[in-house]
């Protein structure tokens, strides 16, 4: 088995990937256009000769006649990825995901000269055990099947993140899957003649996670139609399941400009008892020399629940406090910053409640600069 070390395609505003020196060097925008090839040498070295590439390096050296290639692919996988791993002579190429979770689908981009070489994806975790076992025989097999993993709720890498510019607004609102999904697609794209080919394919982004959420929004207004389309995503947004999301390298993950609220769910949607206007709630920007103090206002109004209401907001620490509280159909939340904070974000969740149970709960954010 040759050891293969993939490096580099050009992806604008791609910020926080942990590329060998590229991050540090401040670049934001990378284009390495860069792929090591090393045949027969220990992994050690072949990861201290990917750690020694720099911006615009180009090195190419063909891999051993008949050996299989292990893929390290340090890059979001934007094109197909047996045209990364057009490795010469090698037999087959396999490719390892960059995090956790499972293999992203793969297959054929529809570029010119794309190698006939066969290609599979792995895990990270797969992908770690195989080049502890560099050199063992194995035999691919060419037979389809299906796995159940126990890879659930990790946040995609390439999943956007907020605040928004300018503004500084929470977002994403809410998430809902998105990665490896299993979407039809027109019939014209997969008709091979014969009238008879699936028009399914594996999708992943926001083109996915976004029906996701189109449809649990049709199932709420199947379910309640009297409620506006502003109720209806509230009820989505603050009734989302906390506490179950993790980063794509599988550690905990609380960040409201990462996940939102949570992750969506129908059945919540549907029993929402209270819908909040507006969904989230940001103070924008905030200088850190000049100690600030701003109220802002969440109207109330009911779905399935009836008042009265109270309101806690968590502490962000950090030298900002939030507070908050409820008159009628109004949650006033007031936000307090000394003179002097350090600057970066600061986040709380308010939480509204009834009868001392909590029927939802929303994202309220600050950033200090």
């Amino acid at each position: 088995m040759t050891w293969i070390g993939v490096a580099g395609w050009d992806y604008p505003d791609w910020k926080g990937i942990v590329y060998p020196r590229a991050v540090s060097r401040g670049f934001d925008r990378l284009a390495w256009v860069a792929a090591l090839f090393i045949p027969a040498v220990a992994l050690s070295q072949a990861w201290k000769a990917l750690a020694e590439l720099r911006y615009g390096d180009a090195v190419t050296l063909e891999p051993s006649t008949g050996l299989l290639a292990l893929a390290a692919v340090l890059v979001p996988l934007l094109l197909p990825s047996p045209w990364r791993g057009r490795l010469g002579a090698a037999v087959a190429v396999l490719v390892v995901n960059n995090v956790g979770g499972d293999a992203s689908a793969m297959g054929r981009g529809g570029i010119p000269n794309e190698p006939t070489v066969p290609a599979y994806m792995v895990s990270l975790a797969d992908g770690t055990a195989l080049k502890a076992n560099d050199g063992v025989a194995t035999t691919i097999s060419a037979t389809k099947q299906y796995f159940q993993t126990p890879n659930s709720n990790l946040m995609a890498g390439f999943s956007s993140m907020g605040p928004t510019d300018v503004d500084f607004r929470v977002k994403p609102d809410v998430v809902a899957p998105g990665v490896n999904v299993l979407s039809s697609q027109p019939r014209w794209t997969c008709n091979t003649g014969t009238g008879t080919a699936p028009c399914w394919a594996f999708f992943s982004g926001t083109s996915m996670a976004t029906p996701h959420l189109a449809g649990i929004a049709a199932v709420v207004r199947g379910q309640r139609p009297a409620w506006s389309a502003a109720q209806i995503r509230s009820a989505i947004v603050n009734t989302a399941d906390e506490g179950v999301l993790k980063s794509s390298l599988g550690g905990p993950v609380s960040s409201v400009n990462t996940i939102g609220t949570g992750r969506a769910n129908a059945a919540s949607s549907v029993a929402a008892k209270v819908a909040l206007d507006p969904v989230s709630l940001s103070f924008g920007s905030v200088p850190s020399g000049s100690g600030q103090s701003m109220t802002k206002t969440i109207t109330l109004s009911n779905l399935l629940g009836a008042g009265p209401y109270t309101a806690t907001v968590s502490d962000p620490g950090g030298g900002v406090t939030f507070t908050s509280n409820v008159s009628g159909s109004t949650i006033r939340i007031t936000m307090s910053a000394a003179k002097g904070v350090a600057a970066g974000p600061r986040q709380g969740i308010l939480r509204v409640s009834s009868g001392g149970t909590e029927v939802a709960h929303a994202a309220v954010f600050v950033f200090v600069k």
